[in-house]
């Protein structure tokens, strides 16, 4: 999934996302300067892997947490906008949360 946010979207949710024979929700929550996106399986008898790959609409990055643990995640620039992938096995809920620098 690498979904590119536009600056005016501080939220959204979306339910049923296929993978594999799982489900999942994926939420979306902007507040001042953090972006955070949270991962849930809903349905499937194998935990799924997921690779999220979300364009923000920032120059540069302040930190990336990864269920509130501080990670080194491979980062790249873009035309205004900073791309953060992350590989996370689904197991129980997870959250990427990406800082903005001031």
């Amino acid at each position: 999934m690498e979904p590119a946010l536009p600056r005016q979207v501080r939220a959204f949710e979306a339910r049923g996302i296929r993978v594999g024979d799982a489900r999942i929700t994926l939420r979306y929550q902007r507040d001042g300067r953090t972006h955070r996106f949270v991962l849930e399986p809903t349905r499937g008898r194998i935990p799924p892997m997921v690779l999220l790959g979300p364009s923000i609409p920032c120059a540069g990055l302040g930190g990336v947490r990864v269920d509130g643990a501080t990670a080194g995640l491979d980062t790249r620039a873009e035309s205004g906008r900073t791309r953060v992938r992350v590989q996370l096995q689904l197991d129980s809920v997870r959250t990427l949360d990406v800082d903005e620098t001031g």
